[in-house]
This record gives C-alpha cells, structure tokens and sequence, in this order.
C-alpha cells in the first residue's frame, strides 16, 4: 500500500516537471496524469512479466528470477 502511494506521488511529481519543462519551451502536453498513470502501470507490468523468469540453456524449465538472484536491497522486497 505504501509502495503505490509513493509510486502515484513519483508519477504525479515526474508529470508536473514534465509539463513544467514543456511549458517553458512554449508546448503543450496532450497527456492526462491518469494517461500517463495509466502507461506507467503498463510498464511496469510488462517489465515485471519480463523480468519475472530466466532461462539458461541447461536448465529444464524457467526459472524465477527471485530464487536465483539476491535483491540488492532486501528492504524493497517486503
């Protein structure tokens, strides 16, 4: 729960700077903060769905990424 409000917080700051930068250059944003939420959250799941297996070419099947690495920063993880 606290990882979605900092990640809705991080999207909401990302997406007035970016419409700050581009008013400053005189353009204008065609994107909404839920659009942007929106592709945001569409990544992110791909990158996750990406990411989710690895596979060598001795193995049998896939693997999941997290019983074969250990997280830099296990904090993150819970």
């Amino acid at each position: 729960m606290i990882n979605e409000y900092l990640l809705k917080k991080l999207a909401d700051a990302a997406f007035a700077k970016a419409v700050e930068s581009l008013q400053s250059a005189r353009s204008k944003s065609r994107a909404s903060s839920e659009t942007l939420q929106i592709a945001l959250s569409h990544h992110l799941r791909e990158v996750d769905n990406w990411s989710g297996e690895i596979s060598f070419s001795d193995l049998k099947t896939a693997k999941n990424t997290v019983d074969a690495f250990v997280p830099l920063a296990p904090i993150l993880f819970t």
